[in-house]
């Protein structure tokens, strides 16, 4: 190292160092950027996006209109002589009209139900009237079945549920933000429900929104004060058994997926339970092929038919005690092992049960 430096400075002395100056003032560190909170469960956004009403997409200036039109209807006298239920409706009302710029026919299922049904250009197939009518049948079977949920933690009354049917696709891609291959939608944050016409019968879209608002309910009244984090629900729930007891009181409704499934199984597409039940939100959003992502609801549909109809329905127990983890927060694949068994048995006997499907 000696003959390095020696070499490194031959033919003169080092050169001095240079004065040093004022030491230059410290850049302070940029404060790390705070998490975003995690999407909850029947808790909307705050600040909301600047263009979102309830998860429709209207734009700022439409959500300028709507907050000046609700503070209009606020201090209206038609709104001093509205209570309770009326006036929620009403209320409703301003806003739908506020957002597509005309009147959209509304129908209730009954004063002692929670939705309110609004349908963009009603025509025979997209009858407001006949679907609250399908409403008032789903309810019924809905909450006698699960009629032990709704005793333990009763739903918060006084909250509507709008279910609203846009006039095609590409208005409800227009005017929401729907996960990815969405045939229809709740927000989970606001309750709002989405079904847009399709080739498909618009009481299935409606009634399964429905299931999916009437687990919502049950959900938000067992929810811990911090409330359930989205990211947590499990999608074949979430998607399958709302399908499932959404058709049900269809007289067809089910004929579509029992053929799905039982293509799947024949196509060897069929997941195995233990990987259809640990599918994520974030992964079942993240689907790209639209094959795989409209898979996943008819198998989900398929494992809560098994659930609660194979063999006499002697597995409906450990479903209501999913339901119960799953709403209050604590579902998940673990969940599923202690309320279903060893599920890669189980998955042979869903196999069969399939095969069976008609």
């Amino acid at each position: 190292a000696a003959i390095l430096v020696a070499a490194f400075w031959e033919g003169g002395a080092p050169p001095a160092k240079p004065a040093a100056g004022p030491a230059a003032p410290e850049v302070p560190a940029k404060p790390p950027e705070p998490p975003s909170p995690p999407d909850l469960l029947g808790v909307e956004r705050t600040p909301p996006p600047p263009d979102d009403w309830h998860g429709a997409r209207v734009g700022e200036e439409g959500r300028k209109a709507l907050e000046a039109a609700a503070a209009a209807f606020a201090g209206s006298r038609q709104a001093r002589g509205l209570q309770g239920r009326e006036r929620a409706e009403a209320e409703l009302r301003v806003e739908l009209e506020t957002i597509w710029g005309t009147a959209k026919m509304l129908a209730v299922p009954s004063a002692d139900l929670p939705w309110v049904i609004a349908v963009e250009e009603p025509s025979d197939a997209a009858d407001p009237e006949s679907l609250a009518a399908g409403l008032r049948e789903f309810a019924a079977a809905f909450r006698a079945r699960f009629a032990p949920l709704f005793a333990a933690t009763p739903p918060a009354e006084g909250t509507l549920r709008p279910i609203i049917v846009l006039r095609s696709r590409d208005e409800y891609l227009r005017l929401t933000r729907p996960p990815a291959f969405a045939t229809g939608h709740t927000n989970l944050n606001s309750g709002w429900a989405f079904v847009p016409r399709t080739g498909r019968p618009v009481a299935e879209g409606v009634l399964v929104q429905a299931a999916r608002q009437e687990f919502l309910a049950l959900a938000r009244a067992r929810a811990p004060r911090e409330g359930i984090p989205l990211a947590g629900l499990a999608p074949w729930f979430w998607d399958g058994a709302a399908a499932y007891f959404g058709l049900a009181v269809l007289p067809d409704g089910a004929a579509r997926h029992a053929q799905d499934v039982r293509d799947a199984l024949r196509e060897g597409t069929l997941l195995p339970l233990p990987r259809l039940l640990a599918v994520t939100r974030a992964e079942a959003a993240s689907l790209d092929e639209p094959r795989t992502a409209f898979a996943l609801q008819p198998q989900a549909w398929a494992f809560t038919a098994f659930l609660e109809t194979a063999e006499g329905g002697k597995r409906r127990g450990g479903l209501d005690r999913y339901a119960e983890r799953e709403l209050s927060g604590k579902g998940g694949l673990e969940a599923a092992r202690e309320c279903f068994g060893d599920l890669e048995a189980l998955d042979a006997e869903y196999r069969a049960f399939v095969r069976s499907l008609k």
